[in-house]
């Protein structure tokens, strides 16, 4: 179900979050990390189901910043960490700016 849900041209973000924490359950990081990155590429939009995006990017982060820790990227992570954060308190985080805290920090990103 997830497959067909990960095919469609509007993608949902319940879908990608879903498949994420399905990836992290069994165990494949690498797998969850593609996964959780996506989240943050989506933007607010009106739906007829409300979705909570911040929410959503805030566990993305949490992820994220867990995944660079156990890769011994502790300065990394903690900027991850703080960025959940900053969403919380109300500051916007995009993939451009996980972009930007790869570059800052010498990381590729894992594909």
């Amino acid at each position: 179900v997830l497959e067909i849900g990960l095919s469609q041209k509007d993608i949902q973000p319940e879908t990608v979050l879903i498949k994420a924490q399905v990836e992290e359950a069994v165990n494949a990081p690498d797998k969850a990390y593609k996964w959780y990155a996506k989240l943050l590429e989506f933007e607010e939009r009106p739906t007829f189901v409300p979705v909570d995006y911040q929410l959503y990017k805030i566990k993305a982060l949490e992820f994220l910043g867990h995944y660079w820790h156990d890769r011994r990227q502790p300065e990394l992570a903690v900027a991850l960490l703080k960025a959940g954060l900053g969403i919380k308190n109300g500051t916007a985080f995009t993939g451009k700016d996980l972009d930007g805290l790869y570059t800052r920090f010498g990381v590729e990103p894992t594909s």
